[in-house]
């Protein structure tokens, strides 16, 4: 013991004192703008990288095994049609405008890739190499993009609509989630609006050419839901979901490969723990996304991805310890504060 603490006291002390401290350089940026604070702070990312990493950890710490101040039964939930309402007034309110957006830079080629026969479309998505482009493999969005096209043609707004109905579905999978977890239904509901309005959400609702992350998330979330429903009460329906949508959600977008390690997590947190269905599912989900990745390491003849002016794979260049502050630091920073602080009058 240290100062008459015990060792958990004293690394919350430490990890309080953290966050109060970067807490103040935090705002006294945001309201006095560069200041020198042992060096010049041109940017509060340090600040909030700290706020972000201290919360976190201090919840970790401060966690009990009892959760039932946040958990009820499902028989026991209320008023859920309202949440639902909420959310949907809320999420429409917070994207409305950008309906009468037009289309923008990608959008464009995503148009032209649509105009084109379906047998092409398939050729193009599955079997053809690549030998230009982002090289990227989405194979169900460039499909679902040319039945949009048939649907609507070249008008900017049903096209907007159809982002903000997947942002919509979204939004209430992610309470459905939350609810299927035994969360209660108002905190499921502030969580989904968070999600739903959040400042990294923006791009990809508004922007046409950035779906292949709304349609890889939709699948995801559905099969995370699915495969809670066959762990706690297996049903053919469920089961039918939590095989399929995998699969598609890897074919959708290449960030869904992690969808084994998030299925894991949530097992190991799940009250049924690692019973035999969840262990089953868990496989499949993971021979699932493997087999999708080698189809595509083989389609893109490499791991794809955008390439630097040397032709090499921008995603194979990359330092341990960046890698490590991006994901662990940087990345909450951002989602604690999704703020530009580059912008004119901020």
């Amino acid at each position: 013991m240290l100062f008459g603490l015990r060792p958990g006291a004293l690394l919350l002390s430490i990890l309080f004192c953290v966050f109060v401290a970067s807490s103040l350089v935090l705002l006294r940026f945001a309201f006095g703008g560069d200041f020198s604070f042992i060096e010049r702070v041109h940017s509060p990312l340090n600040s909030e990288g700290l706020i972000a990493v201290a919360f976190v950890v201090i919840c970790v710490l401060k966690a009990k095994n009892n959760r039932s101040h946040n958990l009820e039964e499902p028989e026991k939930s209320s008023h859920t049609a309202v949440f639902v309402g909420l959310i949907v007034v809320l999420t429409v309110l917070a994207f409305g405008p950008s309906l009468k957006d037009p289309f923008l830079s990608d959008s464009y080629d995503l148009l032209k890739q649509a105009t084109e026969p379906l047998t092409n479309v398939l050729s193009r998505s599955l079997l053809t190499h690549p030998t230009s482009g982002d090289f990227g493999f989405r194979p169900v969005v460039y499909v679902l993009n040319w039945l949009e096209f048939r649907w609507t043609g070249y008008n900017p707004v049903s096209w907007h609509v159809f982002n903000l109905l997947l942002h919509l579905a979204n939004t209430l999978l992610v309470f459905a989630l939350l609810r299927q977890l035994k969360f209660r239904a108002d905190i499921s509901c502030f969580a989904a609006l968070l999600f739903a309005v959040h400042g990294t959400r923006p791009e990809v609702v508004c922007w046409v050419a950035a779906r292949y992350d709304l349609v890889a998330f939709f699948f995801s979330a559905l099969t995370l839901i699915a495969a809670l429903r066959c762990v706690e009460r297996p049903t053919a329906k469920w089961l039918a979901v939590s095989l399929l949508a995998p699969i598609l959600a890897a074919l959708s977008k290449e960030s869904a490969f992690c969808l084994p390690l998030l299925l894991a997590a949530l097992f190991f947190f799940h009250e049924n723990g690692w019973n035999q269905h969840a262990r089953r599912l868990l496989l499949w989900v993971s021979v699932s996304c493997l087999a999708v990745l080698l189809y595509r390491t083989w389609f893109l003849q490499g791991i794809g991805g955008y390439k630097n002016s040397q032709g090499t794979a921008i995603v194979t260049i990359f330092h341990p310890v960046l890698t490590v502050k991006a994901l662990f630091f940087r990345a909450p920073a951002i989602l604690f504060f999704p703020i530009n602080w580059s912008a004119p009058g901020l």
